[in-house]
């Protein structure tokens, strides 16, 4: 077996590799800014690496400035970009709406009409009332980000609906990324044609649910979350809503919550303040008189603000969100960038992607679009450093943040982006003439750019979303196939692979009972299929009672049988974990009968289940919608003991998307998970008695190094080793295995499987003195 580092694991030089066990180090060219280039000679604002290295560590950059090998300290991993790309910081959105994901290019109409049309209606789906709505807003909420980084968007001010859950779910999935996250519920209490379910019932319960979101997301002490109250906008908040929300954020506003609500975006919305307020002189009066307009508010739009109103935000030190692609889809109108970046009196600005109004995510179509409208008419036109700055560290200003993000300076926290300068034909042309001359390169990359130029997103330090040029992709379709491969320990060598037979978009999974070797996988049909290897040949695969499950399976041999387990389908949050069971009869290994047992009382989850056999019992375990870790168990026929206990809670996981699996070994219960994707390496933790005689009890995780980006990894016990195995995350993702034993009880290094690539996580287990693996792949 052949040792390889992550980066060989993952391909060739220039994809990013995952984090080595202490640190992450990235060579390239790097760009920065550290001052506004609309105030000073952008030369002047600016850190250009031609030759750059970035070294990372506990989410924040410790090193910036020119490539030196002496600067990666031992242990980390170094992943190089070459001269075809460029590490920027993180973009930075500081207006954008989660809850407008799905409506994205909705028919324009003008902005009221368009909120009543598509808006409204879409935000009442976004609550907890039911399964189905608490399942919606979870979902667009991973796609929400999932979009964000794919478009090397790392940080967001957003925009959720008036139910909390909305707020909460968001909240979730970013902590599960390590996303530096700014988000608010919308408070909303009055409106003709808005939907009496999505309005606010009361001020006071809408301040009440404000706190509580304060208190269990912002002032968490892991936290890279960040509370904004949210006034939707002065027309659907009355005056003791205004009144209330200035109080709380004057409360917390020393604590680092912000404020963000929209402002003259829309000459009618203008004309409606005006109709509701007679008293204030102006829009930007409006927020004044309720004591929303210091430092760290953020007004989105500002395209009817007067002279006077931005010579007010800036002395407020007011921020303004500039959104040109949702201004001209909607006919909103022009913000006037030059007024607002006065020499003597510049205001704080960034760029805003307004999804939904906005149709795309990417900053760097906004810079586009930002771009015309200053070219508009008597507007002075905006340069492309000046956009880069707007989308990086004028963003990351805006929002109060710029000592931990939208720059590449040693010390803020270690969110960054890699962008391809070759990510398409006409861009690789435009830019090889401009290498060497740093305006017109980003010219180029402003004005051609869009989602596909960004090959890598770093989080926290960590690879978040890495996007393969098109020559090195090949479908996933061709790769799920599956098949099985086993070791040969004599020769020290894997065989060649060979087809089990059918195809799984899921995880197959593998394990020997009563003289045969067993593969259970969820076929394209969502069907469960049984095929079994005596020892010359594979079976065909056989379908298991009781079609369209929702998961992969998990299985174990027990008590005479083998025990298969896996999610139902059905509806709701959370889904039963359904029980089949095979018992052999007379003759080959493969003829017998199945069993359908029903679902396990009390269990219900969205993941794959995991079981093992230990200690006499059959374990199951399973992750609830909440992220809690629950095991169960049962005894055999023979002890009168065959009934299922009670689930009994272990512990949270990091992330929602936990999967697991378990195996005994020397004494103790393995288990083994990745809850966190590509942002966290695979954990082992044991169940078992700390010394003879002693009850038995859990012991602290050990991580895997290398290994973070295998989401449902596998483990068994082979020739007196603790075998683990994965696979990694790019187009052609090797299978790789490791191992550790009693006397030694640190992992080693990861091995390739030869010739093992592999669209989903493979599994292993022992037969007939080999070790045999299986997964999805191709011939």
């Amino acid at each position: 077996m052949e040792d390889i580092g992550t980066a060989e694991l993952n391909g060739a030089e220039g994809s990013a590799s995952r984090p080595g066990p202490t640190g992450t180090a990235v060579r390239g060219r790097l760009l920065w800014y550290h001052d506004d280039p609309f105030v000073r000679p952008p030369a002047q604002c600016r850190t250009h690496v031609r030759d750059g290295l970035l070294v990372c560590a506990d989410g924040r950059i410790t090193y910036s400035g020119p490539y030196d090998a002496a600067r990666v300290p031992p242990g980390y991993r170094l992943t190089r970009y070459d001269d075809r790309h460029l590490i920027i910081p993180g973009f930075v959105d500081t207006h954008v709406h989660s809850t407008q994901t799905n409506i994205i290019a909705a028919h324009g109409a003008k902005l009221i009409e368009w909120l009543e049309r598509y808006i409204y209606p879409e935000e009442l789906r976004f609550s907890d009332r039911t399964p189905q709505d608490r399942a919606y807003t979870d979902e667009i909420a991973k796609l929400f980000c999932d979009e964000l980084l794919r478009n090397g968007t790392t940080t967001a001010l957003v925009h959720c609906a008036t139910h909390s859950y909305s707020v909460e779910s968001l909240f979730r999935e970013a902590a599960g990324r390590r996303m530096r996250i700014a988000a608010g519920k919308v408070l909303m209490d009055r409106g003709e044609r808005i939907p009496e379910d999505l309005l606010d019932p009361d001020v006071g319960t809408a301040m009440r649910q404000t706190e509580q979101l304060i208190s269990d997301w912002h002032e968490r002490t892991d936290n890279r979350l960040v509370y904004a109250i949210t006034p939707r906008f002065a027309v659907v908040c009355s005056d003791d809503m205004l009144r209330e929300a200035g109080r709380l954020w004057a409360r917390y506003r020393r604590r680092g919550v912000l404020m963000q609500t929209h402002i003259a975006e829309n000459p009618d919305e203008v004309y409606k303040v005006r109709e509701l307020f007679p008293d204030r002189r102006d829009y930007l009066d409006v927020y004044e008189h309720y004591g929303l307009t210091d430092a760290g508010a953020v007004l989105a739009h500002g395209v009817y603000l007067s002279d006077d109103e931005m010579d007010r935000c800036h002395a407020r030190q007011a921020a303004l969100s500039h959104c040109p692609t949702s201004n001209l889809f909607l006919g909103s109108g022009r913000f006037n960038l030059r007024a607002a970046k006065l020499p003597h009196r510049p205001l704080r600005v960034g760029l805003g992607t307004d999804v939904g109004g906005g149709t795309s995510h990417s900053l760097l179509t906004t810079m586009n679009e930002a771009y015309k409208v200053a070219a508009l008419g008597d507007y002075t036109q905006v340069t492309a450093e000046q956009l880069f700055y707007l989308a990086t560290l004028g963003g990351a200003t805006a929002m109060g943040l710029q000592d931990a993000v939208g720059t590449l300076e040693a010390g803020s926290e270690a969110d960054f982006v890699v962008l391809d300068l070759e990510a398409t034909p006409i861009l690789a042309k435009r830019t090889e003439r401009h290498r060497d001359d740093i305006g017109e390169l980003l010219f180029s990359l402003a004005m051609l750019g869009d989602d596909r130029m960004v090959r890598a997103s770093y989080v926290d330090g960590r690879l978040a979303y890495e996007r393969r040029p098109e020559k090195e992709k090949e479908s996933k379709s061709e790769y799920d196939q599956v098949r099985c491969t086993s070791y040969d320990w004599a020769a020290e060598s894997w065989r060649p692979s060979v087809a089990v037979g059918g195809r799984s978009k899921g995880v197959p999974v593998i394990d020997a009972y009563a003289g045969g070797l067993h593969c259970v996988f969820r076929d394209e049909g969502g069907n469960l299929r049984s095929a079994v290897y005596d020892g010359r040949s594979w079976s065909v695969p056989a379908t298991l009672p009781r079609p369209f499950v929702a998961s992969s399976p998990t299985i174990a041999a027990f008590d005479g049988s083998l025990h298969v387990f896996s999610t139902e389908s059905g509806r709701g949050e959370g889904l039963p974990v359904g029980h089949r069971s095979f018992r052999r009869e007379d003759g080959a290994p493969g003829e017998g009968r199945w069993h359908y047992h029903g679902a396990l009382p009390k269990a219900a989850t969205r993941r794959p289940p995991a079981a093992a056999a230990y200690d006499g019992r059959l374990r199951v375990f399973f992750v609830d919608t909440d992220r809690w870790l629950w095991w169960m168990s049962r005894g055999t026929e023979e002890s009168g003991d065959a009934a299922w206990t009670d689930p009994e809670r272990l512990w949270q996981m990091d992330g929602k998307d936990a999967s697991l699996t378990a195996a005994p070994y020397a004494g103790h219960l393995y288990v083994l998970y990745n809850s966190a994707g590509l942002s966290a390496p695979v954990k082992c933790v044991r169940y078992g008695p700390p010394a003879e005689g002693e009850p038995a009890t859990w012991h602290g995780y050990q991580e895997i190094p290398h290994t973070h980006g295998s989401f449902q990894p596998g483990v068994t016990p082979y020739n007196g080793l603790l075998y683990a195995c994965g696979h990694g995350v790019n187009a052609r993702p090797k299978v790789w295995s490791t191992a550790r034993g009693t006397e030694s009880p640190a992992w080693g290094p990861l091995r390739p499987l030869p010739g093992t690539y592999s669209a989903g996580q493979p599994r292993m287990t022992a037969f007939h003195g080999d070790l045999y693996c299986v997964y999805t792949g191709k011939d």
